[in-house]
C-alpha cells in the first residue's frame, strides 16, 4: 500500500471520507518526521502533507503510515476549526487525547510514545468502528 492509498483508507476508515484531498510531498526536514499545513495556490485552499525523506528512506510501511494518520489528525482539525496546537506550537490535549485514541500517542511536542498496536492494526485491517466525527469536545 502507497501513501495515497493509506490517506484514502484512513480518511474511509477514521474520518468517514471528510478529509479533502491532500497533496503529498517528501522534503527532508530537520525538526520533524512530518507537518501538515493548508496554503492558497491557484485560487484554491491546498492541504499539504510533508513526510520528511529522511524518514520514508529509513522506515518501515507501517512507520511511515503512523506518521501520516498524524498529520492527517492535524487537517482534521484544521478544517473543522478546532485549535489543535498552543500558541508555543506544541500540541494541546485535544490532540493528544485524539492521537492516543488512534493508536498513535504523542507527547506535547508530536514526538511519538510508542504506538499502541492493538488499536493502530484494527485501523490498518479496516476493523476500526470509532468514527472521529462522534467524538465531540
Amino acid at each position: 500500500m502507497c501513501i495515497r492509498d493509506s490517506y484514502k483508507h484512513f480518511n474511509k476508515v477514521v474520518f468517514d471520507n471528510r478529509l479533502p484531498q491532500a497533496n503529498f510531498m517528501f522534503r527532508k526536514t530537520n525538526r520533524s518526521a512530518g507537518y501538515y499545513k493548508a496554503t492558497w495556490g491557484y485560487a484554491r485552499l491546498k492541504h499539504i502533507i510533508n513526510i520528511s525523506r529522511a524518514y520514508v528512506d529509513k522506515l518501515e510501511f507501517e512507520d511511515l503510515a503512523e506518521i501520516l494518520l498524524h498529520e492527517m489528525l492535524h487537517l482534521w482539525f484544521d478544517i473543522n476549526g478546532i485549535k489543535d496546537i498552543y500558541s508555543n506550537g506544541t500540541h494541546n490535549w485535544r490532540f493528544r487525547l485524539l492521537a492516543y485514541r488512534l493508536g498513535i500517542p504523542c507527547n506535547r511536542d508530536g514526538v511519538n510514545m510508542g504506538r499502541i498496536d492493538s488499536i493502530f492494526n484494527k485501523i490498518m485491517q479496516g476493523k476500526y468502528n470509532i468514527k472521529i466525527n462522534e467524538i465531540g469536545f
